[in-house]
């Protein structure tokens, strides 16, 4: 079985070039180095790396909890009822 193909952009969930970088006492460090992810409708995503890949801040950037250095974070709106009252709820418990 295959899979139709998507036009680019087309997902719900698109990361270009997102980067992070903090202060640390010994120079910055980058938590986030460019990642390029688009994430069509109806796909599921794991994030899997060791402690200090940078996972916890690519969430965080992604809902909007921090402002990433350079790149664009762009998550299409939902379209039906239910969809908008779920998004509603996801996003006022990340505040």
């Amino acid at each position: 079985m295959s899979t139709p193909a998507r036009a680019s952009g087309a997902g719900e969930i698109s990361l270009r070039g997102l980067t992070k970088t903090f202060k640390g006492p010994e120079g910055p460090i980058e938590a986030v180095r460019g990642i390029d992810v688009e994430i069509p409708v109806g796909e599921t995503l794991a994030l899997l790396g060791p402690n200090g890949a940078g996972k916890s801040t690519t969430i965080d950037m992604l809902l909007g909890l921090l402002r990433p250095d350079a790149g664009t974070v762009s998550v299409a709106r939902p379209r039906t009822r239910w969809r908008r009252a779920l998004w509603g709820q996801c996003c006022r418990r990340a505040r």
